[in-house]
């Protein structure tokens, strides 16, 4: 079936004979029930997002205290053993130590600047739902 052409400018609408245009009484409640359904999905939509990121930075941070602890047991007695070791050829204990004290301080930064690179790599918290939320902010207020 072909339907006939329609000036989009003129007074005439497409619908049939006998149908009225919807009130604005009709309107305002229809609008209003799509922009809490609109509301609705932003919110499952930003839980979703925080339920994931949340569980990627547990995963991550389980992950860096079980290092860190394993990590500060195997250093703290090789680093005892290297002071003592150091300080016998240094004829100076407290050199030893200061030496190996010198070189945790050393690898805690480098620990501490991948931590750092690493988080910088996830593109923010939430990423997806607020630029939604702003892109719905603009859209508001165009139509206001």
């Amino acid at each position: 079936m072909i339907d006939a052409p329609v000036d989009p400018g003129g007074p005439e609408s497409v619908r049939p004979p006998g149908v009225e245009s919807p009130s604005v009484g009709e309107i305002i409640p229809a609008i209003l029930h799509s922009l809490g359904t609109l509301l609705a999905a932003k919110f499952r939509l930003l839980e979703k997002e925080f339920s994931s990121d949340t569980a990627k930075l547990k995963a991550a941070a389980v992950w860096s205290v079980l290092g860190a602890l394993v990590a500060l047991l195997a250093l703290g007695l090789a680093g005892a053993g290297a002071a003592l070791l150091l300080g016998e050829r240094l004829d100076s204990p407290g050199g030893g130590f200061l030496i190996v004290a010198a070189i945790y301080l050393a690898a805690a930064l480098v620990a501490l600047a991948v931590a750092r690179s690493r988080l910088r790599r996830m593109n923010g918290f939430l990423r997806t739902t607020m630029e939604d939320l702003k892109r719905d902010a603009e859209w508001l207020k165009d139509l206001l």
